[in-house]
């Protein structure tokens, strides 16, 4: 049954990603997303309706993920969202591995640097250069 509807929910967020490129305005879809599929198919509705495109991933240590998952997972329990949602399908460090390592089958991805202040500065510029492809 979840993934129904998380699969009619991504359809719905296609269609009104297509609708708003289409107006003229800039989508951002704010996921960790490991399955090329969705990526690819985000890629392909910029394609189409002639807007650029940039998969960013933001890089952020050990500690500070931990922390922001935890943090992520009491404010789902403190909003009545099911147990599962706020559990790793795997340790931390698996799951940090696992991104390495999609991530290198990624080379067209701008990787954000957290840990720097200038990270607003960053994502900028890379959406610039995405804009003169």
């Amino acid at each position: 049954m979840r993934l129904e509807a998380g699969l009619a929910a991504r359809s719905m967020a296609i269609a009104a990603i297509r609708t708003h490129l289409l107006g003229g305005h800039d989508v951002v879809v704010p996921q960790y997303v490991r399955q090329t599929g969705f990526i690819d198919e985000l890629a392909g509705i910029a394609r189409q309706t002639s807007a650029a495109f940039l998969e960013c991933a933001l890089l952020v240590d050990h500690r500070s993920a931990l922390e922001r998952f935890t943090t992520r997972s009491a404010g789902a329990a403190e909003h009545g969202r099911p147990d599962d949602e706020g559990e790793l399908d795997e340790p931390m460090d698996a799951t940090e591995e696992a991104f390495t390592r999609f991530l290198r089958g990624r080379p067209d991805a701008v990787l954000l640097a957290s840990s720097e202040a200038d990270l607003i500065d960053q994502l900028d510029r890379a959406i610039a250069r995405a804009r003169v492809r």
